[in-house]
């Protein structure tokens, strides 16, 4: 509650505004363990498993960066809305 600047990426970016919004850590853990703000994405092991293989089944670094974006844009995505609906809440 006392820094300057609060930045995150992702859950981080999600953590950073509820901490700056006053939300308790330990209220925080608290939902994280009984899963209260659990997401469903939609992705399964599959995918996951795309992913990691995108980005660890190479030791060039760009070649596993071009593998990611390639995955990426060949991953099955819902509607934009449906996204904003899951994530307004938090």
């Amino acid at each position: 509650d006392r820094a300057d600047v609060v930045i995150g990426t992702s859950a981080g970016a999600i953590f950073g505004s509820r901490l700056l919004g006053g939300e308790p850590p330990a209220e925080m853990y608290e939902r994280q363990l009984t899963g209260a703000d659990r997401i469903d994405i939609g992705s399964g092991l599959s995918t996951t498993l795309r992913f990691l293989w995108a980005a660890l089944g190479s030791c060039d670094p760009d070649r596993s960066v071009r593998r990611l974006g390639r995955a990426a844009l060949a991953a099955r995505s819902g509607p934009e809305s449906e996204v904003f609906d899951v994530l307004r809440p938090l």
